[in-house]
């Protein structure tokens, strides 16, 4: 009886994967902790600070449905003991639309209680208002999508009848108007954003670079849904396996996009908003269903990840000496004896609160003089580069005094 059950043969599954490691572990093939190559840290991030954001990633993956099985105890559970019936609000349509708000604030918190002060600090830097382009390119990214898919899909439709095939189509019909209370999905979207762009994100930039940190970020956002994906419904091995997949690849897909937009805004409000839209339409399309249409739309936010990195490259490892998101920097090596800022870039000074920060734990040559952090904020061009004996590139500024790592500036 146990093995016609989908959930107990994937438990097998994951046992017998679990005993082969364990078997290459005793025979020394393997090894543990296992570990991806990391990038230089900077010194302020001690150990503890690690610490935190592996049980942060324990809570996402493996136990974030804990707190929500509790505030449902609290909410239904509870009442339903003392009075021996369903609490009249849980008929109510607004609760299933509140829910996911409220979900989204419990994880949130405990998240915060887990990176202690520091992650408070990341989340504040992180939200904040950005330019209003910013904000209309994320509105402009998923709505755009979907009015591409329903176009195509009407030019399609329009051709066969043309050809005789169907009654002529009509052009309303393929763009609907979502539900307004679908709205409310922002609320989530953002909880989810402060959670994935704001406190991992940064985290993983800086310790496994740009491209593969935003890709793991994309993984354990994955594996966040997980619980949601598959509680509640029962599912072949097939289906299982393509449910598996699918939100393998939107997650990964729209991580890409979502970290451009906060990279490159320096907050995750653009990218808060792109994705509740996404959710939104997801919910309730623009367009009529079709089979496949959920691949395709995932399938064009992959190109769309694609050109946007190739054509409008986010700060990378390779140009900057910083990843900024906020007051938030992470700061990763320069390439030794190659400037990334050539002379006469224009570029902008770092913001007060990344000088101190790095007059307080640069610990090697040519320190930040407390005459320079007056020029925080300020726009200047390079006049030229210099390289001490390790290789590290050191900036003459024009019109601004002193001697500047790459870490501290900003090409405009």
């Amino acid at each position: 009886m146990l093995w016609k059950l989908s959930g107990f043969r994937f438990s097998l599954i994951g046992l017998l994967l679990i005993g082969i490691f364990t078997s290459r572990l005793a025979f020394g093939i393997a090894t543990l902790p296992l570990a991806l190559p990391g990038r230089h840290a900077l010194e302020s991030q001690d150990l503890g600070s690690w610490r935190r954001l592996q049980m942060l990633l324990w809570f996402l993956v493996s136990l974030v449905f804990l707190p929500l099985v509790l505030l449902s105890f609290l909410t239904i559970g509870v009442p339903l003991f003392l009075t021996s019936r369903l609490p009249s609000f849980i008929q109510s349509d607004w609760f299933p639309r509140l829910s996911p708000i409220i979900e989204g604030v419990v994880v949130l918190g405990v998240a915060l209680c887990i990176m202690g002060s520091e992650g408070r600090k990341t989340v504040r830097s992180s939200i904040r208002l950005p330019n209003l382009r910013w904000a209309l390119i994320g509105l402009a990214f998923p709505t755009t999508i979907d009015i591409f898919i329903s176009v195509g899909q009407y030019l399609l439709n329009r051709a066969q009848w043309a050809a005789g095939r169907f009654e002529p189509p009509q052009f309303g019909s393929y763009f609907n108007v979502p539900e307004i209370w679908l709205l409310l999905l922002f609320f989530a979207a953002f909880f989810e954003e402060v959670i994935f762009r704001g406190l991992l994100q940064t985290r993983f930039i800086h310790r496994y670079g740009l491209y593969r940190g935003i890709f793991l970020v994309g993984v354990v956002w994955a594996a966040f849904h997980f619980f949601s994906d598959f509680s509640f419904s029962h599912f072949t091995y097939e289906e299982a396996l393509v449910k598996l997949c699918f939100r393998m690849f939107m997650c990964v897909t729209l991580s890409f996009v979502l970290a451009w937009l906060t990279l490159r805004s320096e907050s995750i409000v653009p990218a808060a908003i792109a994705h509740a839209l996404y959710n939104v339409l997801v919910s309730s399309p623009i367009g009529a269903p079709f089979a496949g249409k959920d691949g395709l739309r995932v399938a064009l936010w992959a190109a769309l990840a694609y050109v946007l990195f190739r054509d409008w490259p986010v700060p990378s490892e390779a140009k900057l000496g910083t990843i900024s998101l906020g007051t938030e920097a992470v700061m990763v090596e320069p390439t030794p004896h190659k400037e990334a800022i050539p002379a006469g870039t224009e570029v902008r000074v770092a913001d007060r609160e990344f000088l101190d920060d790095f007059l307080a734990t640069w610990k090697y040559h040519h320190k930040l003089q407390s005459e320079q952090l007056a020029y925080a904020g300020h726009v200047t061009k390079v006049e030229g580069v210099s390289f001490y004996r390790g290789g590290d590139p050191l900036y003459r500024l024009v019109a601004i005094p002193g001697l500047w790592h790459e870490q501290c500036l900003r090409p405009e």
